[in-house]
């Protein structure tokens, strides 16, 4: 990016601390307070990895032109790097885990985003937010706070937020394309940080009481995706069908450094599984 092209601007954040929630939080403030945007306008946010088409912006202007949509989510599949790989264990392992979350974003997530726009279905249904591919018209982000600061995932509780507050997200017709973790120690803490969030749908609903917003919504959908987000991470057979097949592409080249391999992932989720658990009861008590 040239820094010096004035369709740009840089915002530098001077704190050291704090997490990606901070970080943007900072720069849609930045933007309020020097006037460059207006209540009109949209914040769109994505990630460094994040790829997608020229005509996104159109479909957007088009989605919002006839539902007059105040948050669009675009949802992503995690194949883009997936030409670099090999057929080495560690390599067929962590595409298989872009495999896994993009059946989650086909079978799971935009699912969840048309239920919850549905008449009837939207009853049961939260709203579903990524912080990468989100679209929010600047005033309604205002009107709730930005994102929560308070959670290691800033945006696993603000689709419940949008949906408790009115909004429903609608659902832009064309996906965005990300990055797989390329290294093993990237995945683990990636699965780690959704452990994590899945585990602080407790906290999330207390937050939602404590902020005055429906209780009895606000419980009945952070228990539901609660649950079905439990069991899709502990969805036990996924992990050793993925860790098998991984093992299977590369059996020309098994040696003890696979072996090892092997052993330290089933371990790694294993731990960091019952760890969340047992993390979340101590910070709840």
């Amino acid at each position: 990016m040239n820094l010096q092209d004035k369709r740009f601007i840089h915002i530098h954040n001077p704190f050291t601390e704090g997490t990606k929630a901070h970080q943007l939080n900072y720069a849609c403030k930045y933007l309020f307070k020097e006037k460059i945007v207006t209540s009109e306008d949209y914040f769109v946010f994505y990630d460094a990895d994040s790829t997608f088409s020229q005509d996104v912006f159109d479909l957007a202007r088009h989605l919002i032109f006839c539902t007059q949509s105040s948050v669009i989510q675009q949802s992503a599949i995690y194949t883009k790097n997936f030409e670099h790989f090999n057929n080495t264990f560690k390599d067929k392992l962590v595409s298989n885990f872009g495999y896994i979350q993009t059946r989650w974003t086909l079978a799971h997530e935009i699912p969840r985003l048309r239920h919850q726009l549905h008449p009837f279905l939207s009853l049961f249904e939260s709203g579903h937010s990524v912080g990468h591919g989100l679209m929010v018209k600047t005033s309604v982000f205002q009107r709730v706070d930005f994102f929560p600061e308070i959670f290691l995932n800033e945006d696993m509780v603000l689709g419940l937020i949008f949906r408790l507050n009115g909004y429903k997200i609608h659902v832009l017709p064309k996906l965005e394309v990300c990055n797989t973790p390329i290294f093993l120690n990237s995945l683990v803490n990636q699965y780690r940080s959704w452990f994590y969030g899945v585990f602080s749908y407790p906290k999330y609903i207390l937050f939602c009481w404590e902020n005055g917003y429906n209780k009895i919504l606000s419980t009945v959908w952070g228990i539901r995706y609660f649950v079905r987000s439990l069991i899709w991470l502990l969805n036990s057979y996924f992990w050793f069908l993925l860790i098998v097949t991984s093992l299977a592409y590369s059996l020309y080249m098994f040696n003890i450094y696979t072996l090892v391999v092997f052993l330290f992932v089933i371990f790694t989720f294993f731990s960091y599984s019952i760890g969340s658990i047992l993390l979340m009861n101590f910070q709840m008590k």
